[in-house]
């Protein structure tokens, strides 16, 4: 499967964020506190420890998270 990314932004969000957020809780978190749209932008988020990311993107007809 080839996956192609259309975002023309990306967002890395600088905050550590609570992990067991899931794709509803990390696009609010854009929509709300930095108003602006997930679905234009390819968002990155880590956790406390800087060890861990979150990717969330738009693909096609719905979100996609990455968990690294």
């Amino acid at each position: 499967m080839q996956l192609q990314l259309y975002a023309k932004k990306i967002l890395l969000y600088r905050q550590p964020i609570d992990f067991r957020c899931g794709i509803d809780g990390l696009s609010s978190l854009i929509t709300q506190e930095l108003k602006h749209s997930p679905k234009d932008m390819l968002c990155l988020f880590l956790n406390r420890k800087f060890d861990k990311l979150k990717m969330l993107f738009w693909h096609k007809n719905g979100f996609m998270m990455c968990y690294k």
